[in-house]
């Protein structure tokens, strides 16, 4: 019965810049492109897509407003290495101007990294971290104690979580 419907279905109206910016992103999801790659010119895109020049370029110009691509003039056009605030920004608009419960979502997701990281820095702390942990959290408890700015008190405890996980944690706050 659904066969006999299929007719029916929504027609895809994405735009032909939509699916560049797709098929660039799938790209990269696939590691086709990796960060510090070079991509082929707007030109040769156009041609591998079937797609004209412009559709290429403002799609170029998306994904640099998102920071996923660099354009260096006159070398070309590279894949971003590393993280970039601009890559922030559209989401962050979408959870602003979202009326459902992203901002809550978004909350509790940080809560379940937050544990994570602390059960990865719980494995794999030794007496030293231990001890810096301590010193942090004791400097963090007077700072609050003190009605410091809530920065302030942040700062020691994000500190004692990079150092037990040994890894670079990404702090993000609006300009």
């Amino acid at each position: 019965m659904d066969t006999e419907r299929d007719f029916l279905r929504p027609i895809n109206n994405t735009s032909i810049v939509q699916k560049v910016i797709n098929r660039l992103t799938r790209a990269m999801i696939n590691r086709e492109l990796r960060a510090g790659d070079k991509i082929p010119t707007e030109m040769e895109l156009a041609n591998s897509f079937g797609v004209g020049r412009n559709s290429v370029r403002e799609a170029i110009k998306v994904l640099s407003s998102f920071g996923v691509l660099e354009v260096r003039r006159p070398e070309g056009t590279f894949v971003t290495q590393g993280f970039s605030d601009k890559m922030i920004d559209p989401l962050l608009y979408g959870i602003i101007l979202d009326e459902s419960k992203s901002l809550e979502s978004l909350k509790e997701l940080r809560e379940w990294m937050d544990w994570g990281i602390l059960r990865l820095a719980a494995r794999h702390a030794d007496e030293d971290d231990i001890s810096a942990i301590e010193k942090n959290l004791k400097s963090s408890k007077t700072r609050f104690i003190k009605g410091r700015i809530l920065t302030e008190f942040l700062t020691p405890t994000m500190n004692f979580m990079k150092l037990w996980t040994r890894r670079r944690i990404i702090l993000y706050s609006p300009r």
